[in-house]
């Protein structure tokens, strides 16, 4: 840290001192934020593992249905069937803030009512496909989560890493040069002291 605009007294030091103490506090605060940002992804990113696991389990089993049913019906009689539908699937989120970061939580998925708008072959594997629809859709919002959190824990460590790294050694050389330099200050001033309290002694005596 340049000397520029230092001034050479005690209460500059004192200062100095405050500033120190307040961003040592910031510093830990920011480890705070940074480990439970930490703990967050890591238990989002578990679910992630989960979901995939259970999307690619699903995909398989519904890929298998799709080719059956391509099989016995054919793909023309497929293609009709979105249009029994009126509805269309919507999803309804709320925010929610972790660790100071606003990210999406989802509230409800209301999917179209599969009652009476397909033929009775249809309906257990239109059934499956929304269901499978949601998990997507859940997935998608995790990792849109996990995608902000990590953009917020890698903020958080260059802040962490500049205030430990850079700020506050150089807080502290520029308070162990000061202070060097106000002990030098107060012996030399001690020695003059000393110096005139000889010479008004010898001109006594």
């Amino acid at each position: 840290m340049s000397m520029r605009g230092i001034r050479l007294t005690k209460g500059f030091l004192l200062e100095l001192k405050r500033r120190l103490r307040f961003i040592e506090d910031a510093r830990r605060l920011l480890e705070m934020k940074r480990d439970g940002l930490i703990k967050e992804l890591t238990t989002r990113l578990d679910e992630v593992i989960r979901f995939r696991e259970e999307i690619s389990a699903r995909a398989e089993k519904l890929r298998t249905r799709l080719a059956s049913f391509h099989s016995a019906y054919g793909t023309d009689e497929l293609k009709t069937y979105p249009a029994y539908l009126d509805e269309r699937l919507s999803v309804e989120l709320i925010s929610k803030s972790i660790m100071g970061v606003i990210i999406p939580e989802l509230k409800s998925i209301q999917v179209p009512d599969l009652r009476n708008k397909y033929p009775p072959h249809v309906i257990s594997l239109a059934k499956e496909v929304s269901s499978f629809t949601e998990i997507l859709v859940e997935l998608s919002i995790l990792e849109f989560v996990i995608e902000r959190l990590s953009e917020e824990l890698r903020k958080t460590n260059i802040q962490v890493n500049a205030l430990k790294n850079v700020i506050i050694p150089s807080y502290k050389s520029l308070i162990k040069r000061l202070e060097d330099m106000l002990s030098e200050e107060m012996l030399e001033e001690f020695v003059r002291i000393k110096m005139v309290k000889d010479i008004l002694m010898r001109r006594r005596a």
